[in-house]
């Protein structure tokens, strides 16, 4: 969908124009000052030379509506920039932006996922070379360093900011006497799930999908114990067939002591366990989520609270997972590239434009705004302590290859196995470990082309 509009320049009768001309000559035609360069000054008060630029993003009606909002602002205080919206869902964004790049007629401006922005790499205008145009202070220190930068190179600035969590029930905690403000770790996840199911054998600790098990327990626990990315930059595993199986046990005693429900049941909800009857009844006490499923998870029979994802106390890095929800990048190939950045800069940073845009985009990356946001009630108060409880304990940025779809599937296909006591945790470690390797192997060969 694209939505256009018009400068008043184009709706001014011929013979208007031609007395503007006859009287420029009039008073000086030798005086080219502007027309020279191409520059046009018509149409503002101050005399700046009038930009054209144009700026894609997806999502759904809500951003589309702020978005717009925003742009309108920004063009009424900058008379001479005219911007063209075209937006639409998710479905084809990327073809058709690769297409666009492709043959030259990409945007000035587009959001990227920071899954697919790498592949853009090339096309995209590198931030660093113009730094002095941004208000980094506004940033957390490495904010943008570790999450709006992939090889070294600044692609965009972060629209917005997700982190992992645990959420709670705090009626739960209550009932069966757990400190909300309990520091969690791996051990006493354990020791506190079995005093629950020593209270009541038909409640679990833990509320927990497949999906959280890989991303939030797995590669959390792994890397924790490790230090290194779940896969290394060389494509090859960040752990050995040891720790592998360590990760497995311990997920094995989370299922055996009844910390988390059986697989047979809780599999029913993949996807969306805080549909779980279970949960809906209050008979789960946790959740393992990002910062965005609180809105889902939220409702009038459960109040809640966050906490800080699980950190082993020996743990080598944290493994608190940090995401820039979406990059708004500037291609290389724009004409107006300072009036890009100015524009982008000011999407990201500027406490009215926040205002305008809310959380359509998640928890905005500039703290101050967050606050701004969260003080106004349009913030969700948990939402916000999430995503700052994330950032204070942040793990390193996950790199690509350890996002990687297809080895994310394997993973969790291993998971389903030790879940369902098809495999042993030994056994499905090292039948893992070679399904890994020869995949890695593919994925290696495929990036070198």
């Amino acid at each position: 969908m694209k939505r256009t509009s018009f400068t008043k320049k184009g709706l001014i009768p011929v013979f208007i124009l031609m007395l503007v001309w006859m009287t420029a000559c009039s008073n000086g035609g030798g005086n080219n000052n502007g027309s020279a360069n191409g520059d046009n000054d018509s149409g503002n008060s101050g005399g700046e030379k009038e930009v054209s630029l144009r700026f894609s993003w997806w999502g759904g009606e809500d951003r589309h509506v702020a978005t717009l909002k925003a742009i309108d602002l920004y063009m009424e205080q900058n008379p001479n920039v005219h911007i063209e919206a075209e937006y639409g869902g998710f479905d084809g964004y990327q073809q058709k932006l690769s297409t666009q790049f492709a043959g030259g007629t990409a945007p000035d401006l587009v959001q990227l996922a920071t899954n697919f922005a790498a592949d853009y790499k090339n096309m995209l205008l590198d931030f660093d070379t113009v730094k002095d145009q941004i208000d980094t202070s506004k940033f957390q220190d490495s904010f943008l360093e570790n999450y709006a930068s992939i090889d070294g190179m600044w692609l965009g600035m972060p629209m917005g900011v997700n982190g992992s969590t645990i959420i709670y029930n705090k009626d739960f905690l209550k009932e069966f006497n757990i400190p909300e403000d309990t520091v969690w770790n791996w051990d006493n996840l354990v020791t506190v799930g079995e005093q629950v199911q020593s209270q009541d054998a038909e409640s679990y600790l833990l509320n927990m999908d497949l999906d959280q098990m890989y991303r939030l327990l797995l590669q959390p626990y792994v890397n924790q114990r490790t230090g290194n990315q779940w896969i290394n930059d060389d494509f090859t595993t960040g752990f050995d067939e040891a720790a592998l199986t360590d990760a497995f046990t311990y997920i094995k005693t989370l299922l055996d002591k009844g910390i988390i429900q059986p697989f047979q049941q809780s599999s029913l909800y993949q996807g969306e366990p805080w549909l779980n009857p279970k949960w809906l009844q209050g008979d789960m006490g946790m959740l393992f989520a990002l910062a965005s499923n609180i809105s889902a998870v939220q409702t009038d029979d459960i109040e809640l609270g966050v906490a800080r994802s699980p950190i082993a106390e020996d743990a080598k890095t944290s493994s608190v997972l940090i995401t820039a929800t979406a990059l708004v990048g500037v291609n290389k190939d724009s004409e107006h590239i300072d009036e890009a950045v100015k524009f982008a800069n000011w999407l990201v940073t500027d406490e009215e434009a926040a205002k305008i845009l809310g959380t359509v985009r998640s928890v905005p990356p500039v703290q101050a705004n967050s606050d701004i946001l969260t003080q106004e009630g349009s913030l969700d108060a948990n939402v916000a302590k999430a995503v700052e409880l994330a950032l204070s304990d942040a793990g390193n940025p996950v790199n690509v290859p350890s996002n990687d779809v297809e080895l994310g599937s394997v993973a969790k296909s291993y998971l389903e196995r030790v879940g369902f006591g098809a495999d042993t945790p030994e056994v499905a470690a090292k039948a893992m470990m070679k399904e890994y390797a020869d995949l890695l192997d593919d994925l290696k060969a495929a990036a070198a082309k």
